[in-house]
């Protein structure tokens, strides 16, 4: 009778087990991870074979996800989700800087999950977020609420296609993974040193080849909007602005300057064009910190700055303006600053002047590798490093959020191979946007960003799996990587259900032999 209730117990027990390691797994990879889950542990929830996604989110957004969900339902049965609702407050919100990407996921058991958000772009953002859930087998959670807002609205990556092309499908590809990874900004290096790589009427000798025509650029914006990202133009001008060569136009950088005449025509013609081409910019980049002698006289350099600033401030959008400046006394040698400003003044500033701007700060970290083909910032660091000094300028209540960069400068000849982009920027850019979504720094993280990974590549994105480091010219990778998140985490659960079922059977063997040995000494007396 004792060992069967011993037996009993043991199974009851190990359920138990099982049944808190599978919740485990199903909340810690979530990836951002949210800033606010209630759960409530209970029996494996799916998601049924022939689901639906209902309510008013526009089907051109939720079909995004219909096909990954799809991925990972099963047979129904009675503890299968049926129904995804999805309410959006306002399904036709404009994407800008502003946009509201908040969200709010509801299960109470049954056979439905109900999603609340702003606007269809936090619709998305909760249907990724339910797809994680999905992952690997379902949740194991009778009930939960999940509440989810970006601490801060800017996460960005800033990729350079000036020094080496990158094609506009590899480039969809990038805006997927931020999407995947709840960023909204993707600013695009488009003009830099003796490359232009947007087409001009104005100046039709301009672009390099090779270069996006305005359909390519119309198809990109398209392809962004529908999956809330922001696309920021960001022109070399007036520093680094060597490819007016090209047109044989007279500029600062390509060796002879006129003040008042073809540099500040060519500044503003310049804007012109990029804000028609971008549909009415919301934000647009500008080189304002390259000043580097010559012919351009300090003066000169300062007044076509505020030439160009002048000039974005007269569109219609009045954008926030970008520019870069250092910061010298807060960053490390692997960072860069940046601002967003509608302030001329500060705009017009040069030199160690935009080291007292702190309007807009934004983060910077490269994501490039070093002279020796090594990475610079690991992925831990990128994050870790990225938040502390997110929050440490917070406190300013100027700080917008968070960006990582890369430059192509180390891809060898030719265009960019999008396979190797891919695995160059993700899963790091990612974690970047995660420290500016919502950092949580009591995460395993190796654990919860291998799984991302995989999910990652399980959509088809080029990824760097895990266990590996990636960098424009290698792969290395010191361990194997998992063939799937949940597999590591079954694994680590069935272990300590074995090591507990052999603790238990050594104590009911040692119970076993005492109570032999008691009514054995029972008898003699």
């Amino acid at each position: 009778q004792v060992l069967a209730n011993m037996a009993a117990w043991t199974l009851h027990a190990c359920a138990l087990l099982a049944l808190l390691c599978m919740c485990w797994a199903s909340e810690t990879t979530l990836w951002p991870v949210p800033s606010g889950l209630k759960p409530t542990a209970g029996a494996t929830r799916q998601l049924a074979k022939n689901f639906t996604i209902t309510g008013n989110l526009p089907a051109s957004y939720s079909d995004l996800y219909q096909g990954i969900l799809t991925a990972l339902t099963v047979a129904p049965s009675g503890t299968t989700v049926w129904t995804i609702n999805v309410v959006v407050k306002n399904a036709t919100a404009p994407l800008t800087p502003d946009t509201d990407y908040s969200y709010k996921v509801v299960f109470n058991g049954g056979s439905a999950i109900t999603i609340t958000a702003a606007t269809q772009f936090g619709g998305l953002y909760a249907l990724d977020t339910v797809a994680q859930l999905f992952d690997n087998g379902g949740f194991a959670l009778d009930a939960f609420d999940l509440s989810d807002a970006p601490e801060f609205p800017h996460r960005a990556l800033m990729l350079d296609v000036a020094t080496h092309f990158v094609p506009v499908a590899s480039l969809k590809q990038v805006v997927d993974g931020l999407l995947y990874s709840k960023m909204n900004v993707l600013s695009l290096h488009f003009a830099w040193g003796p490359n232009y790589r947007l087409p001009s009427t104005r100046f039709p000798a301009l672009p390099t080849t090779p270069s996006y025509s305005a359909q390519d650029i119309t198809d990109l914006l398209s392809y962004a909007a529908q999956r809330g990202v922001i696309i920021v133009p960001q022109i070399a001008i007036p520093a680094n602005a060597s490819y007016f060569k090209n047109a044989n136009a007279t500029f600062c950088d390509a060796g002879s300057i006129d003040d008042t005449g073809n540099s500040s025509y060519a500044v503003t013609a310049i804007i012109k064009e990029v804000n028609i081409l971008f549909n009415g910019v919301s934000r647009f980049f500008i080189a304002g910190d390259s000043y580097t002698g010559g012919v351009c006289t300090p003066t000169m350099f300062n007044n076509i700055v505020g030439v160009a600033v002048l000039q974005l401030q007269q569109l219609p959008t009045n954008p926030f303006i970008g520019g870069w400046f250092s910061l010298a006394s807060a960053v490390k040698p692997s960072e860069q600053f940046h601002i967003f400003t509608r302030n001329a003044a500060e705009l017009k500033a040069a030199g160690t002047a935009w080291s007292t701007v702190y309007a807009g700060l934004d983060g910077s970290f490269s994501l490039s590798s070093d002279a020796s083909g090594n990475l610079i910032v690991p992925p831990s660091a990128v994050q870790s490093s990225l938040y502390v000094d997110l929050q440490s300028m917070k406190a300013t209540n100027k700080i917008i959020g968070g960006n990582v960069m890369l430059a192509t400068h180390n891809f060898g000849s030719g265009d960019v191979n999008g396979t190797i982009l891919g695995q160059v920027l993700f899963p790091r850019a990612s974690v970047a946007g995660a420290a500016a979504w919502n950092y949580d720094d009591k995460i395993d993280f190796n654990t919860v960003l291998a799984a991302f990974t995989t999910r990652l590549a399980a959509r088809g994105l080029p990824t760097c799996a895990a266990g590996c480091s990636c960098t424009e010219s290698t792969v290395a990778c010191t361990a194997p990587a998992p063939s799937s998140d949940i597999e590591t985490l079954q694994f680590g659960m069935i272990m300590a259900i074995v090591i507990f079922v052999v603790f238990l059977i050594i104590i009911v063997v040692a119970l076993v032999r005492s109570s032999g040995h008691r009514s054995g000494y029972s008898q003699v007396n």
